[in-house]
Protein backbone atom coordinates (compact mmCIF):
# COMPACT_ATOMS: atom_id res chain seq x y z
CA UNK A 1 0.00 0.00 0.00
CA UNK A 2 1.24 3.79 -0.88
CA UNK A 3 1.96 6.06 1.35
CA UNK A 4 -0.50 8.62 0.04
CA UNK A 5 -3.94 5.60 -0.54
CA UNK A 6 -5.22 7.30 2.45
CA UNK A 7 -4.51 10.72 1.32
CA UNK A 8 -5.62 10.19 -2.46
CA UNK A 9 -9.13 9.71 -0.53
CA UNK A 10 -9.05 12.56 1.76
CA UNK A 11 -6.93 15.18 -0.28
CA UNK A 12 -6.63 14.06 -3.41
CA UNK A 13 -5.24 17.73 -4.52
CA UNK A 14 -2.51 17.11 -2.28
CA UNK A 15 -1.65 13.64 -3.23
CA UNK A 16 -1.01 14.48 -6.75
CA UNK A 17 0.86 17.02 -6.22
CA UNK A 18 3.26 14.85 -4.04
CA UNK A 19 2.99 12.02 -6.42
CA UNK A 20 4.02 14.62 -9.34
CA UNK A 21 6.52 16.01 -7.12
CA UNK A 22 8.31 12.76 -6.13
CA UNK A 23 8.89 11.91 -9.52
CA UNK A 24 10.35 14.92 -10.33
CA UNK A 25 12.49 15.67 -7.58
CA UNK A 26 12.63 12.66 -4.95
CA UNK A 27 16.51 11.48 -5.71
CA UNK A 28 20.40 12.22 -5.52
CA UNK A 29 21.24 15.48 -7.01
CA UNK A 30 25.02 15.98 -8.38
CA UNK A 31 25.29 19.58 -7.16
CA UNK A 32 28.89 20.24 -8.86
CA UNK A 33 26.90 20.58 -12.32
CA UNK A 34 24.66 23.36 -12.61
CA UNK A 35 21.79 22.25 -13.93
CA UNK A 36 21.72 19.29 -11.86
CA UNK A 37 22.02 22.64 -9.07
CA UNK A 38 18.99 24.38 -10.42
CA UNK A 39 16.91 21.60 -10.14
CA UNK A 40 17.74 20.82 -6.82
CA UNK A 41 17.05 24.62 -5.87
CA UNK A 42 13.56 24.14 -7.85
CA UNK A 43 12.33 20.96 -5.96
CA UNK A 44 13.27 22.42 -2.29
CA UNK A 45 11.00 25.58 -3.54
CA UNK A 46 8.11 23.60 -5.13
CA UNK A 47 8.09 22.12 -1.94
CA UNK A 48 8.56 25.09 0.67
CA UNK A 49 6.01 26.80 -1.39
CA UNK A 50 3.49 23.71 -0.98
CA UNK A 51 4.01 23.36 2.58
CA UNK A 52 3.34 27.01 3.09
CA UNK A 53 0.16 27.29 1.25
CA UNK A 54 -1.22 23.89 2.81
CA UNK A 55 0.24 23.91 6.37
CA UNK A 56 -0.68 25.51 9.64
CA UNK A 57 2.79 25.72 10.86
CA UNK A 58 6.41 24.39 9.97
CA UNK A 59 9.33 23.72 12.26
CA UNK A 60 12.97 23.93 10.66
CA UNK A 61 15.82 21.89 11.83
CA UNK A 62 19.06 21.08 10.37
CA UNK A 63 21.80 18.60 11.72
CA UNK A 64 25.90 19.69 11.13
CA UNK A 65 28.81 18.07 10.66
CA UNK A 66 32.45 19.49 10.69
CA UNK A 67 31.88 19.90 7.24
CA UNK A 68 28.67 22.06 7.46
CA UNK A 69 25.21 21.34 6.75
CA UNK A 70 23.87 17.62 6.90
CA UNK A 71 20.20 17.21 6.81
CA UNK A 72 17.91 19.57 6.69
CA UNK A 73 14.53 18.61 8.03
CA UNK A 74 10.35 20.75 8.05
CA UNK A 75 8.44 18.88 10.23
CA UNK A 76 4.61 20.14 9.12
CA UNK A 77 1.43 20.58 10.94
CA UNK A 78 -1.24 20.35 7.64
CA UNK A 79 -4.47 22.31 8.08
CA UNK A 80 -6.91 20.70 9.83
CA UNK A 81 -10.11 21.53 7.51
CA UNK A 82 -12.57 20.72 10.56
CA UNK A 83 -10.94 23.80 12.35
CA UNK A 84 -11.02 25.78 9.51
CA UNK A 85 -15.20 25.20 9.14
CA UNK A 86 -15.85 26.91 12.29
Amino acid sequence: MSDTTILKEKRPDIAEFVEAWRAKYERTFDLTDESEKANFYEGMTEMARHVATTAEAVTLSSMLTVDGVSTIRADAIPHNDDKQAD
